[in-house]
């Protein structure tokens, strides 16, 4: 695996309502890149990212995954993140580490609650955004429809940049409207595209489309703005350049068409991602501040010449491999001799070994790192989510992710009698790759509560623990324990002995 640049890199997440096509959509990017030679479907248990045996069984995503594929001499990170509201806080640390988000919504249901959650992940870290409207081939899907309740929501810069061509089962292609070109795909699943001229009956509505959207790219630059009085219309160069800076500023959310599940959309997603979505190093410099010390903010350039520093996003405990640290390299150039230390637990020393970057749960080695890519270290001793590394003579420490308190507690007590240290051993274990999850031990009813957004939450939590583990564990409402105190003082008290 040969090692990017930062100007090639592209840092994507992937976020939307649980069944929306996440999984499906990151697959259908690897299938039509070559970057694996079939289609991963999540109904079959194929799919690249939704590795986990539990997310295997319940056919949804439990957990952030990444994966990458190599197109037109970039390369794409893709974040694949959960859509469920018991998991989806995982995808809020995700999107610390992307550049450009991929709100997916469904064409039949539309927005939906975590649509909304998703939209304020990006809004939180200024995360140039972009919508894709999913399941096009679907009955009673409506493009115009969905772009209508975008616009409702969040504003007339929901533009599309692309049209379907055809609608419900007759979904065949898209028109692009930079290119003004239309590609249709092949039905077999090959994921083939033929690029040729707009469809006369498309012609007409795709010219007012692109009428609207450049109208759109010049109202975000004044200079844009006086060349399009002036000509009446953008050149080519004018407007992909506006349309790609105006996303970079959000105020333009291009919106986009996809059929995930029959490699439909794929392609054109992947060149929009390259030509209007920016490279790490393109959205300035990163906010952090000393280490220990948030009242003294500090500024690192991400840039390959800058003192190392990487943020770590995601933690996973591998029975087997041991903690795998994912990881985005910040700044610098990482490499497994680099001497870091973890600014967030008092400068600890940490090893890093070998490199990795991950195509779902497989690993390939890599050399180096350059700033803004994203990779996997395993085995480091004192790191967790959310932790900064940093060379120790230039240290940089970046803003944690918070998390949401944890929703409902359940008591749980082993199924086989001597297994309570393992299962607080394992717990302890789980809560590293879970920053959501709580183990604490109650004081006055001296049970062992696991606390988590849900119950589905908690029981993964456990099923986990068993396959990873080997140990088992019953879950049951925790006791409530009954008090008594004095309620009010009184002047006569009268008692009785017999």
């Amino acid at each position: 695996m040969k090692s990017y640049v930062t100007s090639d890199l592209r840092n994507v997440v992937l976020l939307g309502h649980g069944d929306v096509g996440k999984t499906s959509l990151a697959s259908a990017m690897l299938f039509a890149s070559g970057a694996v030679n079939r289609f991963g479907k999540v109904d079959d248990g194929t799919s690249t990212t939704d590795f986990d045996e539990e997310e295997i069984e319940r056919k949804i995503s439990l957990q952030t995954s990444t994966a990458y594929v190599e197109w037109n001499g970039k390369k794409i990170n893709i974040i694949d993140t959960p859509g469920y509201a018991a998991f989806v806080a995982d995808a809020k640390v995700a999107v610390a580490v992307a550049d450009t988000a991929l709100i997916l919504v469904d064409s039949v249901s539309g927005i939906q609650v975590i649509t909304e959650r998703a939209y304020d992940y990006a809004e939180t870290f200024s995360t140039p955004t972009a919508f894709v409207i999913n399941k096009l081939d679907r009955e009673n899907a409506d493009f115009d429809r969905v772009v209508g309740e975008l616009q409702e929501r969040w504003g007339r810069g929901c533009v599309p940049i692309q049209l379907p061509i055809g609608k419900e089962s007759s979904f065949e292609g898209l028109v692009d409207l930079v290119s003004m070109k239309a590609y249709r795909h092949a039905d077999d699943g090959s994921g083939k595209v033929t690029s040729s001229d707009i469809p006369d009956d498309l012609a007409e509505t795709a010219a007012e489309a692109r009428a609207n959207l450049m109208e759109m790219v010049a109202e975000a630059d004044d200079d844009l703005m006086e060349a399009f009085f002036e000509a009446g219309e953008l050149n080519d160069e004018q407007f992909s350049a506006g349309l790609s800076a105006a996303m970079r500023q959000r105020t333009i959310f291009p919106v986009l068409c996809s059929s995930a599940t029959h490699v439909m959309g794929a392609q054109a997603l992947m060149d929009t991602i390259i030509t209007l979505g920016p490279a790490p190093g393109e959205r300035g410099p990163l906010e952090g501040y000393e280490p220990g010390n948030e009242e003294a903010p500090l500024e690192r350039a991400v840039d390959d010449g800058a003192p190392i520093s990487a943020f770590v996003f995601k933690t996973i405990a591998d029975p087997f491999a041991g903690k795998l640290s994912y990881i985005q390299v910040r700044s610098g150039v990482l490499k497994g001799d680099s001497p870091v230390v973890n600014v967030s637990r008092n400068n600890a020393s940490e090893r890093l070994g070998q490199l990795q970057v991950m195509q779902g749960k497989q690993g390939t080695q890599v050399s180096e790192l350059h700033a803004g890519d994203i990779g996997v270290v395993a085995k480091l001793k004192e790191t967790l989510t959310s932790d900064t590394l940093s060379v120790a003579s230039d240290a940089i420490e970046y803003p944690r992710v918070t998390f949401r308190a944890p929703a409902i507690s359940y008591a749980v007590e082993p199924k086989s009698k001597g297994d309570e240290e393992k299962i607080s051993n394992a717990l302890t274990r789980l809560t590293e790759e879970d920053p959501v999850l709580r183990v604490a031990r109650d004081p006055k009813s001296a049970e062992l509560l696991v606390s988590g957004t849900g119950q589905v939450h908690v029981e993964v939590a456990l099923a986990r623990m068993k396959r990873k583990f080997g140990v088992e564990a019953i879950l049951h409402p925790p006791k409530v324990p009954y008090l008594e105190t004095i309620k009010k003082r009184v002047a006569d008290v009268e008692g009785k002995h017999k």
